[in-house]
């Protein structure tokens, strides 16, 4: 009984045609060069492994040779979609970013108004104003390293969001007031 073979599923979603590809080389799929190149090298007994943008989505690339009695047959090439892990690793570098941002700022503040009491330069009628916009400014890093733990736990697990309302006008005063010595 002979095997009927049968056109690869994967491969005629991948490369969005409704061709018949049984014995078909790769050029007839795609006009990628890139990977028409990888398949080359493959055939010149190299393996690959690189990541490729084909069709608005981002893969990685296994292309290897197949061998068999010390003689190259063909190439195995393995495209893993990882266009939904490359976006995420791109958030979370902009995340790393806007935390970095947002943690300096308030350390910023702290910073100088610890510096202006060390230094004398705090008028005795001021101290507990300064002392307040200190408290005020750690308050505001332990909520956000608060909120970067409950970013990782989400992450992480399946977590439930937890939603609450704020007051807007409240966090506008607060981060005037937080702004208010720098920009002096």
């Amino acid at each position: 009984m002979q095997k009927q073979l049968k056109n690869n599923e994967s491969a005629i979603k991948l490369f969005n045609t409704n061709k018949d590809i049984l014995g078909k080389k790769l050029n007839y799929l795609t006009r990628s060069e890139e990977l028409n190149l990888y398949i080359n090298k493959a055939l010149n007994n190299e393996k690959i492994q690189s990541e490729i943008k084909l069709l608005d989505r981002q893969y990685h690339v296994i292309a290897d040779p197949v061998i068999k009695n010390n003689q190259l047959i063909g190439v195995m090439c393995m495209m893993l979609d990882i266009t939904e892990k490359s976006q995420m690793d791109r958030m979370k570098q902009e995340f790393t970013a806007n935390v970095s941002h947002e943690l300096k700022t308030p350390l910023t503040s702290i910073s100088g108004y610890a510096e202006l009491i060390e230094n004398g330069m705090v008028k005795e009628e001021n101290l507990s104003e300064f002392a307040a916009r200190i408290h005020s400014e750690s308050k505001r890093l332990i909520t956000l390293i608060g909120d970067i733990i409950q970013l990782s736990r989400i992450e992480d697990t399946e977590s439930k969001y937890e939603f609450s309302n704020v007051n807007l006008r409240e966090i506008v005063d607060e981060t005037i007031l937080s702004l208010e010595l720098p920009a002096k």
